[in-house]
């Protein structure tokens, strides 16, 4: 909770002023209307976050915005919100970051300020935020529905999905009973720019209804080095939006974990390396906790201890010439003439599924710490075919993003077969998966949404009208855009 100047509430009178708190924001005056108006307003419109929030209120204080035109202003927001809902148009993705960042910087809204909404506007919290997580995590009763259900959005990495479902679903599992799964091992996700290690590992932590940490190794040191800590990275994350059993069974993934031991590189830093590593241990350990100073001000003020024993440890990475490793390993020739037929079968070969502990330590990893790593996965670099896959069958594509817009402003948008094949082709030679489909989409319906998308209060009015994409189409405005 916060007043109007920033500064974290003391008291919730003081001598001389009544203060007012709603949806988390505390004002230390005597406001000439219903301020629980002007905050809902603030916290259900989705383009105003925490900050610019303060920063209209505070306009309102000092008079130089009027409470009533705010509310006018706000109003078409207010109607947009009813139209997409009347049309079926899912709102809770938009809602969702704007809770996130709201339940940071000021606190959760209350359970009155819920209330306010339904009565006022009619929003109920299914209608803002979707369904709640803990409710499909609830109905999971196996890795393999676990993993049956991650395959719905991740596509041409089945086996993959598979073996990670069952050290998940052991998190999961043990989160329900409140126990400690002595069985369950840190993993280690290797896999290419855009082959969707982000993507596995976010569908899987919200099944696990569970925070999810993502720490950038390379950012920060080992205790006792100057620089960001593991509990700095902590303390960001940690506020009153999840229980503390809930951060008790965080999933924590230390992304970019290849690169802490500079294989391959000109630079060298073996001893923060040890160091670091030897700290990774320590999470393994049984009755060892994490010290996190929150500071003061926080929900969770001064310092909190967090145990390491119930976490869930991941590694991901690119490990680029990890391959080398591995062919080293097992004697596979790499020069071209007399095996030029072998090595084009070699080629062919994903040596990275191949990865063993020797291969770990040979990149650099203590033996230590390899001997706590449970299993290694490598996903497969994505094939234009795949890429395809992606786009046209899984759930939440970025394609059916675009589509799903269109058809708010009554478009009925249609790519053609030769059009998505093209694109694919596209992204697979850029060299950056399955990322680059959003680049190359944006581009490409640039022209249909300065064309055709209006505003709120004319879209209405708008026919219907089909709009066909070929591959030609694409070529066009690709060219345009990359002038």
């Amino acid at each position: 909770m916060k007043t109007i100047d920033g500064s974290e509430e003391k008291n919730s009178k003081s001598e001389n002023c009544t203060t007012i708190t709603s949806f988390g924001i505390t004002v230390n005056w005597s406001w000439p209307s219903d301020f629980r108006a002007v905050a809902a307003r603030l916290f259900i419109c989705p383009r105003i976050n925490s900050v610019r929030a303060l920063r209209y209120v505070d306009m309102m204080r000092r008079g130089r915005m009027s409470v009533e035109g705010f509310l006018e202003t706000t109003q078409r927001h207010i109607d947009d919100l009813n139209w997409r809902i009347s049309k079926g148009v899912s709102i809770s993705d938009d809602m969702e970051d704007n809770l996130e960042d709201w339940t940071l910087e000021l606190g959760e809204p209350t359970e009155e300020d819920y209330q306010y909404l339904e009565k006022e506007y009619g929003f109920t919290r299914q209608m803002l935020y979707g369904e709640v997580a803990s409710s499909d995590s609830a109905a999971i009763s196996s890795a393999k529905e676990m993993a049956s259900i991650v395959k719905e959005y991740v596509k041409g990495q089945d086996d993959v999905v598979d073996s990670l479902a069952v050290p998940f679903f052991q998190h999961l599992e043990s989160k329900r009973m409140g126990t400690t799964a002595k069985i369950k091992c840190p993993v280690v996700l290797m896999g290419p720019t855009g082959s969707g290690k982000s993507e596995i590992l976010r569908r899987f932590g919200d099944l696990c209804d569970c925070p999810v940490v993502r720490v950038n190794t390379i950012d920060i040191v080992p205790n006792g080095w100057r620089g960001n800590h593991l509990s700095d990275v902590l303390a960001l994350y940690l506020d009153d939006k999840c229980s503390l059993k809930d951060w008790e069974y965080a999933i924590i993934v230390f992304n970019e974990f290849d690169k802490i031991t500079h294989y391959n590189m000109k630079q060298t830093a073996e001893d923060m390396d040890g160091d670091f590593m030897r700290e990774i241990m320590r999470l393994f350990e049984t009755g060892y906790s994490i010290i996190i100073d929150k500071g003061d001000g926080g929900l969770m003020s001064n310092k909190f201890e967090l145990p390491t024993q119930n976490l869930f440890v991941v590694f991901d990475g690119a490990f680029l010439k990890m391959e080398e490793v591995v062919k080293k390993r097992m004697n596979v020739a790499t020069s071209i003439g007399f095996n030029h037929s072998k090595n084009a079968e070699s080629a062919s070969i994903n040596y990275m599924k191949y990865v063993n502990e020797d291969d770990l330590i040979s990149w650099g990893y203590m033996p230590e710490l390899v001997g706590r790593i449970g299993q290694v996965q490598a996903l497969s670099p994505l094939t234009s075919d795949m890429i395809y896959q992606i786009m046209t069958t899984a759930k939440d594509s970025i394609l059916h993003d675009h589509l799903e817009y269109c058809r708010n402003y009554n478009l009925d948008v249609k790519f053609e077969e030769s059009a998505l094949r093209y694109i694919s082709d596209l992204a697979y030679k850029s060299g950056l998966g399955f990322r680059n489909v959003k680049t190359i989409l944006s581009k490409c319906m640039n022209t249909i949404y300065y064309e055709y998308c209006c505003s709120s209060a004319t879209r209405e009015k708008s026919k219907p009208k089909t709009i066909k994409i070929d591959k030609d189409f694409v070529v066009r405005q690709l060219k345009v855009m990359n002038r």
